[in-house]
């Protein structure tokens, strides 16, 4: 996760979590314990940290832990926009921390995750029995769940994005990775504020696009594009307005885990279980780059100009590395 200015990325890894900062090109501190999901406050001076058993407020000043969430609740974790909201998940709920009292509301029942606040903060999209649910954040817990909606297959999303918001918070997304009755590896777009699926894409479903798991969706935050990648060693970049795809991408030699958009919505970084890492630009007419060796790219740096990426040189060493 980059910071809200662009000077400090943070990344978790099986023993700890490293914040760095880029532009001088060193380490600031290590914070000892595995970490799965992260999430930077506004202000850029605190970073949420979880594991699937607990979750961390880091004063990044000091490197210190403050008080804040007690032990059971982990990750995926969600920060709303505004950082005052901090949504984490329990055995069969999920529960949304109060940033400024660290008080709980009232839990989510029979919600997991992965989790996502709309843009506008008053809503909370979560994964459910029923399929996916949109909640509004205060107030009765009576969700509301997403017509033809699927449940999400706990343990295969880890930190991906499978279920968002578009930018302007009137659709929401997510794939079909489960057999229907309309086929199998394709989207829907719902309403967001009805819970009626408007569209699939592609439409109908199978006419083109994924032929395998798709493991990642994300919207460049115009909400023009939308990217996919999937275990069909593919990129899928998608008209959103249109409901049309647009290109789709084609090189990695394994399945493609994740997917990053820079910010100006100009390069795609995609990786695969090979350890590829393939920058295109989101107008493939022009030339991609490609970096050589064992790599997952994390994000982008708000300029633009800067990508990190773990480099895995065995089983039991990462290397994070800034890509001019």
């Amino acid at each position: 996760a980059w910071s809200p200015r662009g000077d400090l990325l943070a990344i978790g890894t099986r023993d700890e979590l490293v914040v760095w900062d880029v532009r001088l090109g060193r380490q600031v501190f290590p914070f000892p314990g595995r970490v799965s999901s992260l999430a930077f406050f506004p202000d850029g001076n605190l970073l949420a940290a979880a594991n699937e058993d607990e979750t961390w407020i880091i004063d990044l000043r000091t490197g210190d832990e403050v008080p804040g969430i007690p032990r059971g609740f982990g990750s995926p974790i969600s920060l709303s926009p505004d950082g005052l909201l901090l949504a984490t998940v329990r055995e069969g709920e999920v529960v949304v921390w109060d940033t400024i009292t660290w008080s709980a509301l009232p839990p989510f029942d029979e919600a997991t995750g992965p989790v996502t606040f709309s843009p506008d903060n008053h809503t909370l999209v979560t994964n459910s029995p029923a399929g996916i649910k949109l909640w509004p954040v205060r107030g009765a817990r009576s969700g509301l769940v997403l017509e033809n909606s699927p449940r999400i297959p706990e343990g295969l999303a880890g930190g991906n994005v499978l279920v968002d918001f578009s930018p302007d918070g009137r659709y929401v997304i997510a794939p079909h990775n489960t057999r229907t009755s309309r086929g199998i590896f394709f989207l829907s777009v719902w309403n967001a504020a009805t819970g009626a699926e408007l569209v699939t894409i592609p439409e109908p479903p199978g006419l083109e696009g994924h032929s395998a798991y798709l493991s990642t969706v994300r919207f460049a935050r115009d909400g023009g594009l939308l990217a996919t990648s999937s275990w069909d060693h593919s990129v899928c970049l998608w008209d959103f307005a249109e409901r049309e795809l647009r290109y789709t991408l084609r090189g990695h030699r394994g399945e493609v885990l994740s997917l990053a958009i820079s910010p100006d919505g100009r390069s795609v970084a995609t990786g695969s279980k090979n350890g590829e890492v393939k920058i295109w630009p989101a107008d493939p007419r022009s030339r991609r780059d490609e970096i050589l060796g064992n790599w997952k790219p994390l994000a982008f740096s708000p300029d633009n100009r800067r990508l990190a990426a773990l480099s895995r040189k065995n089983e039991a060493s990462d290397t994070l590395t800034i890509l001019d």
